[in-house]
């Protein structure tokens, strides 16, 4: 399948199989919305819904169709967090995120929401060298929490000794 077909196929996914130039109102509504709503009525939030409904399509983490699917689908992220940022530049992140979590995006997602900056993978693989996970940015130190002083500017390294500090007082 060549790149035109894969974005093809991946805006087809993503507009739950309806061409993206079709305003059409006749258009059938996918399955997908009738599966979502019956999986928000038994209580499942957003990430769990997508893991379950996706979880079903992907195959195996193997499979290089899924894994050009799930590079695109963090490559869109990405720039929905950064917006103004070449194609290149979050081909490339997105490829840096897919190896770190391994195609995970909801893991991905969560390091994001707790204040680790896309554009900074440095800051992951610190974290990750420090045998921390997504949990410790809820640490409170000095009255906040990593995540808040992530999002303040202080730096990874600083974050990481606060912990550290914390972790011995």
């Amino acid at each position: 399948m060549n790149q035109a077909e894969q974005d093809r196929a991946l805006l087809a996914m993503l507009t739950g199989n309806r061409p993206a130039a079709s305003n059409d109102e006749s258009w059938p509504k996918s399955t997908h919305d009738d599966i979502d709503t019956v999986l928000r009525a038994m209580g499942y939030n957003r990430p769990q819904r997508e893991r379950l409904r996706y979880s079903r399509r992907s195959g195996p983490a193997g499979n290089t169709r899924h894994q050009a699917v799930t590079l695109k689908r963090f490559a869109f992220y990405i720039r929905q967090q950064l917006p103004g940022l070449q194609d290149e530049e979050a081909a490339h992140l997105a490829g840096r995120w897919c190896g770190f979590t391994k195609y995970d995006l909801e893991l991905a997602q969560r390091w994001w929401a707790s204040g680790i900056n896309p554009a900074d993978t440095d800051q992951l693989v610190k974290f990750a060298e420090a045998g921390l996970d997504v949990s410790a940015l809820a640490q409170v130190v000095c009255g906040r929490t990593i995540a808040e002083h992530l999002k303040a500017g202080s730096s990874v390294d600083w974050c990481l000794s606060a912990i550290r500090w914390a972790k011995s007082a």
